[in-house]
């Protein structure tokens, strides 16, 4: 009878024991749930932020690209640019040099016509001179002569003066009318020089406003990038802040017996213990 009583005094006390586990265990349950649901949240919002990053990255990724391209470009314009403006110095040059050219022809044209007026006067005195011989009686020419070697030397002299004038003229005219010719000529040069210049000038101001234009993409695009870069580095540390939070409920949520309570991760929560 006396080890019955016993036997009943340990039951009650395993009991009561029993019962109080029990007890707080039911009690701690709420605040087991609410970890778990804390946890799935924050879980959730760990993989939308590393999509996020990811998605974020590729774009910056890809503004890279662009400026990198946009730069490339940049760089040929400059180039295109610089070589547009090498031809336009050098067609200046070249018409500048035209414009001495003709100068140069103009003044030896006037000389050349001083010197034609010159040879023209000297042949109508010769004529003139020998109009007046002729005018005389040859005994009159060979009476005003010393000898008539003399005589015979006048008659020459005044024909070999005018053959002479008469070519000099003949030289001065074809030499005038080439000078002519060259001055044209060095017109045309000057002002097809002048045309091929103009287009540079005007290729080179298409060049600049492109250049421009990229220039403007550009400094966008990198405004961008940097945007993009930023949000990549917040995106990050808030990564960090949900991963520390998610570890502090783990670390917290933890049963009587040690075992920890884990979130899986599909959507809805689920508590288990390890």
């Amino acid at each position: 009878m006396i080890k019955k009583v016993k036997n009943i005094s340990i039951l009650s006390k395993i009991m009561n024991m029993t019962l109080i586990g029990l007890f707080l265990v039911i009690s701690s349950l709420p605040g087991i749930v609410q970890g778990a649901t804390s946890l799935d949240k924050l879980v959730t919002q760990q993989k939308e932020l590393k999509s996020d990053i990811s998605t974020k990255q590729q774009e910056a990724k890809k503004k890279q690209q662009q400026a990198v391209a946009l730069n490339t470009a940049i760089k040929k314009i400059d180039t295109d640019i610089d070589t547009t403006e090498n031809k336009i110095s050098n067609l200046q040059s070249q018409v500048d040099q035209t414009s001495s050219d003709i100068n140069q022809t103009e003044k030896d044209i006037d000389q050349k016509r001083s010197e034609l007026d010159a040879e023209k006067a000297n042949k109508d005195e010769s004529i003139r001179t020998m109009y007046e011989q002729n005018q005389s009686s040859d005994l009159y020419v060979i009476i005003g002569s010393n000898t008539l070697s003399e005589a015979i030397d006048k008659v020459q002299y005044f024909e070999t003066l005018e053959n002479k004038i008469t070519k000099s003229i003949e030289d001065i005219t074809k030499l005038k009318k080439d000078l002519e010719d060259k001055k044209n000529s060095l017109n045309e040069k000057k002002a097809n020089l002048a045309s091929v210049k103009g287009e540079q000038e005007a290729y080179k101001k298409g060049l600049e406003v492109q250049n421009s234009e990229k220039k403007v993409v550009l400094s966008d695009v990198e405004a961008q990038k940097k945007q993009l870069d930023k949000q990549i580095e917040e995106a990050k540390k808030l990564t960090s802040q949900v991963e520390a939070q998610i570890a502090q409920i783990q670390a917290s949520v933890k049963d009587a017996s040690g075992r920890t309570v884990m979130a899986r991760d599909r959507g809805t929560s689920s508590v288990g213990f390890s």
